[in-house]
């Protein structure tokens, strides 16, 4: 199924098949602390919610923070969505360019 393919949703989960907590979620900030538990909450097909689950606007607060990579092409990673404290990090908004012309060649792989 495409990327935005509906699926049918009383298949999703949202346990046991979550993302495992970080070790010390306890030593994260604020905003790791808000997404995780975000993302916890999420219907889980695998590891990750599927990107017709997952509705950016739901966390305003932590909307300057995402990066949303598009990884339907082999060998691409597509920015879709950089938050403004993520594009500051990078210098521009990157949003629309691959993030791999970010990365060293030898760390691509």
């Amino acid at each position: 199924m495409g990327w935005n393919s509906p699926r049918d949703l009383s298949k999703m989960k949202t346990a046991p098949e979550r993302p495992p907590a970080p070790p010390r979620i306890e030593s994260l900030s604020e905003i790791g602390r808000a997404w995780l538990e975000h993302w916890w909450g999420l219907p889980h097909e695998g590891l990750l919610p599927l990107r017709s689950i997952f509705d950016p606007a739901a966390v305003p607060k932590l909307l300057p923070y995402l990066e949303m990579h598009d990884l339907r092409e082999p060998g691409r990673s597509l920015l879709r969505l950089v938050g403004t404290h993520v594009a500051a990090r990078y210098g521009k908004d990157p949003t629309g360019l691959d993030y791999l012309d970010f990365v060293a060649p030898e760390r691509r792989e």
